[in-house]
């Protein structure tokens, strides 16, 4: 998968508790990043809780598919580095 830097198509996972470890939390979002490669939407963990997309279908598709779960709450950001609470 090829990403430009010129355009940022991100997701960020809010997790409400926060995991107990950061490992837990990547581990977590890998298996977000896993599960949506099933579905043929792939994408890139540039962070314990950040998921960056080749394209805004490819991002909104994967906010769909990961918007049912009860750990985390997806948001929609141009910065994959930013720090939403």
């Amino acid at each position: 998968m090829t990403l430009h830097l010129d355009t940022v198509f991100a997701l960020k996972l809010v997790y409400t508790p926060e995991p107990k470890t950061q490992t837990l939390k990547e581990s977590i979002t890998f298996l977000a990043s896993e599960y949506l490669a099933g579905l043929g939407v792939y994408c890139v963990q540039t962070s314990a809780s950040v998921l960056m997309f080749e394209s805004d279908r490819d991002r909104c598709l994967a906010a769909i598919a990961l918007s049912g779960s009860s750990s985390y709450r997806v948001v929609y950001t141009d910065d994959p580095w930013c720090e939403i609470k």
